[in-house]
């Protein structure tokens, strides 16, 4: 259990010390719009350790940027509302490319599929439901053409040749 903790708020510190070096130009972009995807990305990233977050421990520190200070408990609807924010707004901004020099890298559609397991467990979370929200995100991706299931169900679990495979989403 601690392990799992500590390497999402690893994850969660990392995005939020990234995100305030590209802020303040430490880590510097060759454009302004490579830095908005790069901030598109880490903010999406972050979105997602934060769905692991809440979805394994519920009721959490909410922790949205570099800071030294303790952060106090935030509920399991605040971090919901977080992810839901932070992915809505990242969404606009990330890469519609799979594979290439975007596998393993936060795409819209990695995102989209992030924001739609949040959607479908949104009644836990939040004692709501959002279906259709789910779906929408669901339709989004499948109708983008860019994902597709593999013919065969072992490609996508091979070791290696994975990274052009358009069932890999993330």
């Amino acid at each position: 259990v601690s392990g799992i903790w500590n390497f999402l708020y690893r994850g969660v510190l990392i995005c939020n010390n990234v995100l305030d070096q590209i802020e303040n130009e430490i880590i510097p972009a060759p454009s302004t719009s490579e830095k908005e995807t790069g901030i598109a990305e880490v903010r999406a990233m972050r979105a997602f350790y934060y769905w692991m977050i809440c979805d394994n421990f519920g009721d959490a520190p909410l922790v949205a940027e570099k800071s030294s200070e303790l952060p106090e408990k935030s509920s399991r609807k605040d971090i919901y509302d977080f992810i839901v924010k932070e992915l809505t707004e990242a969404i606009p901004g990330l890469s519609e490319e799979q594979g290439g020099n975007q596998y393993g890298r936060m795409s819209k559609w990695a995102a989209k599929a992030t924001l739609a397991n949040v959607y479908l467990n949104a009644e836990v979370y939040t004692g709501e439901a959002k279906w259709n929200e789910c779906i929408t995100q669901c339709d989004d991706i499948i109708n983008s053409g860019k994902c597709a299931l593999s013919d065969n169900y072992n490609a996508s679990f091979r070791a290696t040749g994975v990274e052009s495979s358009k069932e890999v989403i993330f």
